[in-house]
């Protein structure tokens, strides 16, 4: 039997193998070493443009787990059936998907859109989708309300503390307020006390003015605004809340859905005003303990608690997955975070254009060499230390697996992250769907390899083109009897292309670690320039090597140069790698582009029973590198 032999796939031939010797050889420009720990070493807060936190380490990852990883947050408006089958046979097996607390009856026995959050649980089990259901009580519609249409009776000014309606009826003291005033705000400003000639007083003064016979919407929410620890109002928010907590939990486990999680809110930077209930009241309402909120002793600490306890108690298969980390990664340690909640989520975008230093102007960054480059990366702006504190500081393997008392394990997800094309400055649809394809195959290859076990990619749908959907502007209004196949965008494409490499993939607890030696070949290219006393930052210190384990004779390399301006024009860049501690000697190999949907060429130079080196061209995507072996016994 051949050592080497060619492979055909799709009708095209993958391989040119054997020696490859060139006439003239190219100038080398070693990495060395690639997987370099010193690269983690910035003080804590400060910036740094040189440093690559994420090559401190690498790591072969399970090529089952990146399959098991692939999510997306799902927020069509209708067509499930045939969304939903599209997406799980693009690769898609997790999606994050919001029921807000606002959207339980008031009864709470149920959902106000019942019907169709069944039947979508059903395709979730049909289609083997692990959901990510998003509990959040967004300020527009906190809590199960009943809305109330009103009439002003008097003028009101702005910043009155009293108005007069026609009708008081169903107006409840400390729940009932004017919504939607000046913003999303189901109770906006509340009454504290009616008289039976509808004389109100408010909670704060009234933001705008309100003249005789204006017609208001009142809402009677069931529950207060999150209150001070240990007082009566909090207990009957929490209670209520984790009532709801356990009514969605209810329902994926009567539709047979056994393993699910429940992310426990969404960013704290928007619609977040129902968690402290002085956002409602001037003055303040209550006094809060000193404590941070998010910190044992702090309410919302509590409510975290009381619902993993809650959850976890009933439904052995679930997750209780602390949100408050979206946008604020570092505020409670995980060791600090409450007893058997099992991870925590981010959202790092940061993928529209940034420009240095005009992004740091009248900012302090001390000694700090501040480049002139513009970035629109996919990976987001946590992969490095260049605006703020970097993910890998929690995502590396001495920190990752750090995790609270009783938890049996730790967890970190990715709940958002994508592109707004109009961010980057794209206002062209086939520039538009080429970004969100080098975006979504980049952030997922490097997220799912560094330490994140799920990434739920934003989003499933856009009536938009330009917008975040990576699905067609039109899916919502197919036929039901449309083909998964024919709604294809060139995401979906790249990814079902991505995801069918590694359609081979097993269970592996313990993965082969493979190494991995570099060295850039020929012409280089520089991501920024430095200055007289500062140097550039080439293309090879960003050279990005993920490897994967696909089941014991494969394994996978997504290899691409991180650039920072993902619609710049940048060359190939070539290289020569070493790949060892294979498990045996490669007895084929395969270089494919899912972007482009081709194969591309690798010459192998040379090769020993447990590694093989090549040499090969780089792009600004993700390339893949299949390594077939036959192992020793």
């Amino acid at each position: 039997m051949k050592l080497f032999r060619q492979m055909l796939l799709t009708g095209l031939t993958i391989l040119s193998f054997g020696i490859c010797r060139a006439d003239s050889p190219l100038q080398e420009h070693p990495v060395e070493p690639y997987v370099d720990p010193s690269q983690l070493n910035v003080p804590w807060g400060s910036i740094d443009f040189y440093k690559q936190p994420w090559r401190a380490y690498m790591e072969t990852k399970s090529g089952y787990d990146f399959l098991q990883g692939i999510g997306i947050n799902y927020n069509l408006p209708g067509n499930d059936d045939l969304a939903v089958a599209a997406l799980a046979n693009a690769g898609f097996k997790s999606m994050r998907f919001e029921i807000g607390w606002g959207s339980v009856n008031w009864e709470e026995t149920g959902l106000v859109n019942q019907n169709r959050i069944t039947h979508l649980f059903h395709l979730f089990k049909q289609y083997g989708i692990r959901p990510n259901i998003l509990l959040n009580g967004h300020q527009g519609r906190p809590c199960p309300m009943i809305n109330l249409n009103k009439t002003i009776e008097l003028d009101a000014a702005k910043g009155a503390r009293m108005l007069q309606l026609t009708d008081p009826s169903g107006v409840v003291p400390w729940h009932t307020g004017l919504g939607y005033l000046t913003g999303y705000t189901a109770a906006e400003v509340i009454i504290t006390s009616i008289d039976s000639s509808g004389y109100c007083t408010l909670s704060k003064p009234l933001p705008v003015a309100l003249t005789s016979g204006t017609h208001v919407q009142l809402n009677n929410l069931k529950y207060m605004p999150f209150s001070a620890l240990g007082s009566n109002e909090y207990e009957d928010t929490a209670n209520g809340w984790v009532k709801y907590a356990m009514l969605i939990a209810k329902q994926l486990s009567d539709a047979g859905i056994t393993e699910f999680d429940l992310e426990m809110w969404n960013e704290l930077n928007f619609g977040s005003a129902f968690l402290n209930v002085n956002n409602y009241y001037s003055p303040p309402a209550v006094v809060y303990p000193s404590t941070d909120f998010f910190k044992q002793g702090g309410h919302l600490w509590d409510v975290a608690n009381r619902t993993v306890q809650a959850v976890k108690w009933h439904y052995s298969g679930a997750r209780v997955i602390w949100g408050f980390s979206n946008t604020s990664y570092f505020r409670t340690p995980q060791l600090s975070l409450p007893p058997g909640i099992d991870g925590q989520s981010y959202h790092p975008y940061g993928t529209g254009l940034r420009s240095f230093p005009s992004l740091y102007q009248g900012r302090s960054v001390g000694t700090a060499f501040v480049p002139a480059v513009h970035m629109r990366r996919p990976e987001g702006w946590a992969s490095d230390f260049q605006q703020t504190e970097s993910l890998m500081r929690l995502l590396n393997p001495v920190t990752r697996s750090a995790k609270p008392q009783w938890s049996t394990s730790f967890h970190h997800y990715i709940t958002e992250h994508g592109v707004l094309p109009a961010d980057c400055g794209v206002t062209d649809e086939a520039t538009a769907w080429e970004l969100k394809s080098k975006v979504a195959i980049r952030s997922l290859c490097f997220w799912l390899n560094k330490g994140i076990e799920h990434v739920d990619l934003f989003s499933a749908f856009d009536k938009n083109p330009l917008g975040y959907g990576l699905m067609p502007a039109n899916t919502d209004t197919l036929p039901s009897s449309t083909s998964p196949q024919n709604i294809y965008s060139q995401p979906l494409r790249s990814i079902q292309t991505m995801t069918s490499w590694f359609s081979e993939s097993v269970p592996i607890a313990n993965p082969q670690q493979l190494s991995i030696k570099v060295v850039g070949l020929g012409d280089q290219f520089n991501i920024f320039e430095g200055d007289a006393t500062h140097p550039a930052l080439g293309a090879r210190d960003v050279f990005t090597a993920l490897p994967f384990q696909i089941n014991q004779s494969k394994f996978l390399m997504a290899l691409y140069t991180m650039t920072y301006d993902i619609l710049a024009p940048t060359p190939d860049m070539k290289y020569r790698l070493t790949i060892g501690n294979l498990n045996g000697p490669p007895i084929n190999i395969q270089y494919g582009d899912p972007v482009k949907q081709i194969w591309r060429n690798v010459n192998v130079v040379g090769y020993s029973k447990n590694s093989v080196t090549v040499e090969l061209s780089v792009t600004d995507c993700p390339n893949f590198l299949v390594i077939s072996t036959s192992p020793q016994s």
